[in-house]
């Protein structure tokens, strides 16, 4: 007599607790890493001093040309403080991996039951999460300057503490990519270096090219409306693979109230960390530990 029997995916669910404990080992490794290092509070004091700065010159500009020229006067320290955290963070990310690769503790953890897709989760929870509570300190910080310096309360900073989880979000994916590019440790350093100039040196060029070198002969000939138009180009290009720029255009989103172009900033921002740690499994599973 043949009976029926219903096979449970008991080799899935297995395989899926395994995933979890891999990964929640690999998350507490990282976090040992970032609060036992002192780079993490240097980084957060100096964007914490660096925001006090910003917000101070901007309220005594303020006074003195009586009249307040910034819609949002925290919008500014808040993306300072999301610079530095962002880029202490992707880099900390970045050095470390590579570390365990130099050391080799990161072959023999794949020969145990992490794989490389519980240790990118597990290193990338690591990080976000950190960077959460340093959200939280930043809360803090905005409200005791609204508090102390009198400015008009909006929801509107809370609201873009949150979108910088995104931001640095995809600028640890970035961080992970660049480790898994460069391998050992002096080409990730070298790999990290040239991402930032790549996304801070573009964008600065333009700035000096479209703002500062405007034409001044007599016969209003513009020396360098080649130059100009062509790092214009580049830099709308490079606007959607720099997560500072899809920052900013979301602080003014929010001051404009553009729910539409803010939406899309978010889904793009979010795309980035899809596809950067896509890519960063795929070149571990194609480079293997080198």
């Amino acid at each position: 007599m043949k009976t029926n029997t219903i096979n449970f995916p008991e080799n899935k669910r297995t395989d899926l607790l395994h995933w979890f404990h891999a990964s929640k080992i690999i998350y507490l490794r990282f976090r040992k890493f970032l609060f036992n290092n002192i780079g993490l509070y240097l980084t957060l004091a100096l964007a914490l001093f660096g925001g006090s700065i910003v917000i101070n010159n901007t309220l005594e500009s303020a006074v003195q040309n009586t009249i307040l020229v910034d819609i949002q006067p925290l919008f500014s320290p808040v993306l300072l403080m999301v610079i530095l955290t962002s880029t202490y963070l992707a880099l900390a990310v970045s050095v470390s991996i590579s570390k365990e690769n130099d050391k080799g503790t990161l072959e023999v953890l794949m020969y145990g039951p992490v794989n490389y897709r519980s240790y990118l989760f597990g290193a990338f929870a690591a990080f976000i999460i950190s960077y959460i509570i340093c959200v939280l300190i930043f809360t803090i910080w905005a409200n005791a300057a609204i508090w102390l310096s009198h400015i008009d309360f909006s929801f509107d900073i809370y609201f873009l503490l949150l979108l910088s989880v995104f931001t640095v979000g995809s600028m640890i994916s970035y961080g992970v990519f660049i480790a898994a590019l460069g391998g050992k440790t002096r080409m990730t350093i070298i790999y990290f270096i040239l991402f930032i100039v790549i996304m801070v040196g573009i964008q600065i060029a333009d700035y000096v090219i479209s703002t500062l070198l405007l034409t001044t002969s007599a016969t209003g000939i513009d020396e360098f409306s080649i130059l100009r138009n062509f790092l214009e180009r580049i830099s709308q290009f490079l606007v959607y693979f720099s997560p500072f720029s899809l920052f900013q255009l979301m602080m003014d989103d929010i001051v404009n109230r553009s729910i539409g172009n803010l939406a899309i900033h978010i889904v793009i921002t979010i795309g980035q960390i899809g596809l950067l740690l896509l890519f960063s499994y795929i070149l571990f599973k194609k480079e293997g530990v080198h």
